[in-house]
């Protein structure tokens, strides 16, 4: 082991005992108690797609009545 890297060593401990004293440490804990659990954000990204395709299946409705009303006013 070189002198050099026990330099460099001990320079990263004193920076990460800063950041701990600063309390990045508590910051990362809140961070931990405050994440949502995957099954939460599942439930959430199957919702959105069920809402989304139920808009896509009314904009064809639309779409399909638009056609109808504009066929009807050709005649």
């Amino acid at each position: 082991m070189a002198y050099e890297e026990i330099g460099y060593g001990g320079v990263g401990g004193l920076i990460v005992a800063a950041l701990t004293f600063l309390g990045w440490n508590r910051r990362l804990n809140k961070l931990e108690d405050s994440k949502v659990d995957a099954k939460f954000c599942d439930t959430i990204h199957k919702n959105v797609e069920n809402n989304f395709l139920d808009i896509k299946e009314n904009l064809k409705y639309i779409r399909d009545r638009v056609d109808e009303i504009a066929n009807n006013a050709r005649k």
